[in-house]
């Protein structure tokens, strides 16, 4: 069987999402900043009338801000909320055989801290670490999607 993933790059880093997470992707808008947000939410954007929440992710999964270098959003919805991710790049879908996956629970069993990894993919040239965007935004749970309602 196969699956396809949204590629993309976080400080030098390669990852994927699976293509059915992800609503659309988007270049890189101004941002409104919430004063008191979060440590993991940059501000706010309008998209076609609607306020989207947008997250850094490289905070999300390290605890250290990604910096300005980010150039796309990933939108995603999660719990019915619509939030963007920001990320340095966006690479290209990437369509790979369920052979080529090497599962987390496999390689990540220390402890829940990867429970957002669901595997990795191993390519001939690369290895791309897969994500499960849902799960790391329900880690965070109402400090994203509280903080932007307000």
């Amino acid at each position: 069987m196969e699956h396809q993933f949204i590629t993309f790059k976080l400080q030098n880093r390669e990852f994927g999402v699976d293509i059915h997470q992800v609503k659309e992707i988007v270049i890189r808008q101004p941002l409104t900043e919430i004063p008191g947000g979060s440590g993991g939410i940059l501000g706010v954007i309008n998209l076609r009338g609607n306020v989207i929440t947008i997250v850094d992710l490289t905070y999300l999964l390290q605890g250290v801000h990604g910096g300005d270098g980010w150039s796309h959003i990933i939108v995603v919805e999660n719990l019915g909320e619509v939030i963007g991710v920001a990320v340095d790049e966006v690479s290209d879908v990437l369509r790979v055989d369920e052979a080529q996956i090497e599962p987390g629970n496999s390689l990540f069993h220390i402890n829940d801290t990867f429970q957002f990894l669901t595997g990795v993919a191993k390519l001939e040239e690369r290895l791309v670490m897969l994500l499960d965007i849902g799960a790391i935004l329900q880690r965070q749970g109402g400090d994203i999607v509280g903080t932007a309602r307000g």
